[in-house]
């Protein structure tokens, strides 16, 4: 990856696994799904890849789905639950730069945790309304089904990139979108969501991690040195979107409180060992704020 002057000129090397050679291939001429294996895609896969990539990369796309954030998605998500917004340390933000790339980490009880949570982020810290953000998300539904790309657009500008696959061509095609993720987490000002559980945790304990993947801590063992890790643990959010409609009243801020634990930014050399013991040190920091986010729910 190549920074030229602070502006959107980008290069970007990208694997080419048949020959195993490294191709540079300037940002205004992307191929569209060529980074996956157009044999292994479907075509809706390869339609709705092709959008996402060059939505969450420098270019037009990318403008207006950073506005589409701005003037919807963002406006809509505070509307719904930002009455019942309550941060804890929320002066530790004022560390953030607005130049570096940030990465936030937080846990994942609900398929809405990391949109409510940065979209927070962006009016509590301002400056960062405009700021492009990306998650990666499941392929299955969003990346191979037509309804799903639509809601992709339509929920988030196309923010949700790039496609994390399940099925048998996963150990192939997630190579691409491992080398992807490093890529954007890359570029100045962006905002990374990313949850070190790797999948939803649906225990009877809100409070308690699932145990982490290594994930995250393969995407810091090559991530720049001035990244800023952010550790967030939500509380108080349901996955229920007609409950979370009917909480618009001012008495939920009261009763259903959506509670913010923000931690401490850090650094990747904050950080050591191989991916798997990165992650554990990562998954740790947000273990500790939902240790401290237990304690005050059984204090009230």
């Amino acid at each position: 990856m190549e920074h030229k002057h602070g502006t959107q000129t980008w290069r970007m090397k990208v694997e080419n696994e048949q020959s195993g050679s490294l191709r540079e291939t300037n940002e205004t001429s992307v191929p569209l799904s060529d980074i996956y294996p157009r044999e292994l895609l479907s075509l809706t896969e390869r339609i709705a890849i092709s959008i996402g990539r060059r939505i969450n990369h420098p270019g037009l796309l990318r403008w207006f789905s950073v506005w589409w954030g701005r003037l919807f998605t963002c406006p809509v998500l505070k509307r719904v639950t930002g009455h019942r917004w309550r941060h804890h340390h929320s002066d530790r933000l004022q560390q953030i730069s607005r130049q570096a790339p940030l990465l936030v980490v937080s846990n994942h009880r609900t398929f809405f945790d990391m949109y409510v949570g940065i979209t927070a982020l962006r009016y509590l810290t301002k400056y960062r309304l405009g700021a492009p953000s990306v998650f990666p998300v499941r392929a299955p539904f969003f990346y191979d089904r037509p309804l799903g790309v639509i809601l992709n657009l339509i929920a988030s500008g196309g923010c949700m990139w790039p496609p994390v696959f399940r099925d048998n061509r996963r150990e192939q095609l997630n190579q691409v979108t491992t080398a992807e993720m490093k890529s954007l987490m890359n570029l100045d000002g962006v905002c990374f969501g990313f949850h070190p559980e790797g999948k939803r945790s649906k225990s009877d304990d809100p409070f308690t991690l699932l145990p982490p993947k290594r994930g995250v801590g393969v995407l810091l063992e090559e991530s720049r040195e001035d990244l800023v890790i952010l550790p967030l643990f939500i509380s108080g959010l349901s996955g229920d979107v007609k409950r979370e409609w009917s909480l618009r009243g001012s008495d939920a801020a009261k009763t259903d409180p959506i509670e913010f634990f923000w931690g401490e930014p850090t650094s990747p050399s904050q950080f050591s060992g191989d991916a798997a013991e990165i992650a554990s040190q990562v998954h740790q920091l947000i273990q500790e704020l939902g240790d401290e986010a237990r304690a005050q729910a059984h204090s009230e």
